[in-house]
């Protein structure tokens, strides 16, 4: 019986982009999909943890990740989750992220701020079947709501620290490619070793990139 379960690293990002961004898709994917399972397909996969990242567009909620806009509806995916989960008579973690989206200008930031504090309010009032573990801004002017809580979850997907953590093991050039952010190569390439290591240290959950 496994007793591990996992999380998804920025766990909308399979769905396609807003329309103008599509025919970069190419371009775009390759540096800010980390997910290619839509959530009913993650849930079949073990997954109990979702990271959840936002960015207002046209007024309305879209996950988000660096440039990239992805056409996923934030609120009505939650209110699925939420309704998922109670059908399989259980909660389901989530990390929800303001993201430092750069097509931002400062004030557009702030008031983008304000909405996300009645978002958290929502989840946190009416949907009982979601747990939220942590909630965080990626605005440098901002500081975070609250930290996340990650003692019994192993994350491990690629991020700058990884990239300066085997930048420094490797000699030569070689040590900059691992500068690239290319979430699926990454994952394809040190998966195993990050789940065993997830295991080793007693981890409940193991979130990464493409479950």
């Amino acid at each position: 019986m496994k007793l591990m379960k996992y999380g998804t690293h920025n766990s909308l990002t399979y769905a396609k982009l807003v329309w103008w961004q599509r025919p970069f898709a190419w371009l775009i994917n390759p540096f800010c999909r980390c997910q290619d399972k839509d959530i009913t397909a993650q849930v079949k996969s073990d997954v109990v943890a979702f990271d959840i990242q936002i960015a207002l567009y046209k007024d309305a909620w879209k996950a988000s990740h660096g440039i990239a806009w992805y056409d996923v509806d934030v609120i009505p995916m939650l209110e699925y989750l939420d309704r998922l989960a109670y059908s399989l008579n259980t909660r389901f973690a989530i990390r929800i992220g303001l993201d430092r989206h750069f097509f931002r200008t400062k004030k557009k930031r702030g008031e983008e701020r304000i909405r996300f504090d009645e978002v958290i309010d929502f989840v946190m009032v009416t949907l009982k079947n979601l747990r939220p573990l942590g909630v965080y801004v990626e605005y440098s002017e901002c500081k975070a709501l609250e930290e996340f809580q990650q003692r019994y979850m192993e994350q491990r997907y690629w991020s700058l620290s990884f990239a300066k953590e085997k930048a420094k093991q490797t000699r030569g050039i070689w040590k900059y490619l691992y500068y690239l952010p290319i979430p699926l190569l990454w994952a394809k390439k040190y998966r195993n070793e990050w789940e065993a290591k997830a295991i080793l240290d007693n981890k409940k959950i193991f979130m990464t990139d493409f479950i």
